[in-house]
């Protein structure tokens, strides 16, 4: 997938956050570079290392990134060189500091011992049930990117899973929502009759000078009679396609949040736009804004009741 296809989901800011090489001060780097006997024991530390120099060197500097983030990291030694300083001055006081990294299958091999050592597996090792869930259940609880992202991240680290690259993780999430769409768009067609069909083309109809769905979207501006006889009349417009959703909704099974946003997409859109969607996917959207907007108008009648009563109250009082 090319990169301008791919979802957005984390800033500058907090994509180095989590996938920019740790900066150690002293105090880190004695800790996170800090090695077990058992460790000790099976990188097979000599007083002089000679041609292994290398990749003990870059097996220590893996390990410790490795304890600080649970990513491995691709660098040169010239772009690290205090940390180098650090373990060539610790462990491998009486070899040259190498320039090379050792060979790329090395590199490999190293990275999955460390995971092997530390409990971890990676992604593509450890793609389950469990991930597959957890992605399936963020996205009918939001449709933010970065919420999922968060989950999906959490997800990992529990069951011990090394966090893929960003790319890839962006693919995930992106291939999530889309399966997401696909999914809400098949219960709609499949719950679509041909009268209901008939309630939403309705609201795409122009009545004086906007769509019905157009002027759904005004609120009354106070609780004279025109007003509230209005809000009526809005009621009457929709009110077989929120009976209509509550019947599919439950189907759908998404949090109020995501009908929330699915709403506020039709509210934003303007009806030329709707108009031009997939028929499932445009209706869908209505069906949401209507739920939402009808409950709205409900409430706004109900506090036009409760104004009229107190008005009545008082004028009787009053005479």
């Amino acid at each position: 997938m090319a990169n301008s296809q791919r979802i957005y989901i984390l800033n500058n800011q907090e994509l180095s956050a989590i996938y920019d090489l740790p900066k150690f001060n002293d105090v880190e780097r004695r800790h996170f570079f800090a090695l077990s006997d058992f460790e000790l024991e099976k990188i097979k530390l000599r007083p002089f290392n000679g041609r292994e120099t290398s990749s003990k060197l870059y097996f220590i500097l893996q390990l410790g990134y490795f304890k600080a983030k649970h990513l491995f990291f691709r660098f040169q030694y010239s772009e690290i060189k205090d940390d180098v300083s650090f373990i060539c001055n610790t462990y491998l006081i009486n070899d040259l500091v190498p320039k090379v990294l050792p060979t790329r299958k090395f590199q490999l091999n190293t990275l999955q011992q460390i995971m092997q050592w530390m409990g971890f597996q990676s992604y593509s090792d450890g793609e389950s049930g469990i991930i597959r869930n957890t992605l399936t259940d963020s996205a009918r609880r939001t449709v933010s990117p970065v919420d999922i992202f968060v989950e999906l991240r959490h997800t990992l680290e529990k069951n011990k899973i090394v966090l893929p690259p960003y790319s890839v993780v962006q693919d995930i999430i992106g291939a999530t929502l889309k399966k997401e769409e696909d999914r809400i768009t098949q219960i709609m067609q499949h719950h679509l009759t041909l009268e209901i069909e008939l309630l939403f083309q309705n609201l795409f109809v122009i009545e004086d000078v906007f769509y019905k769905i157009t002027e759904l979207k005004f609120d009354a501006k106070s609780f004279q009679t025109e007003e509230m006889q209005g809000e009526l009349d809005k009621l009457q417009d929709c009110s077989e396609i929120y009976c209509f959703s509550n019947k599919v909704l439950p189907h759908i099974d998404i949090s109020k949040k995501n009908i929330e946003h699915y709403a506020d997409l039709a509210k934003n859109y303007t009806a030329y736009r709707l108009k031009r969607m997939p028929k499932a996917q445009a209706y869908f959207y209505v069906m949401c804004y209507v739920h939402n907007r009808y409950e709205k108008i409900v409430n706004n009648l109900i506090k036009g009741f409760i104004y009229y009563v107190d008005k009545y109250n008082a004028d009787s009082k009053k005479y």
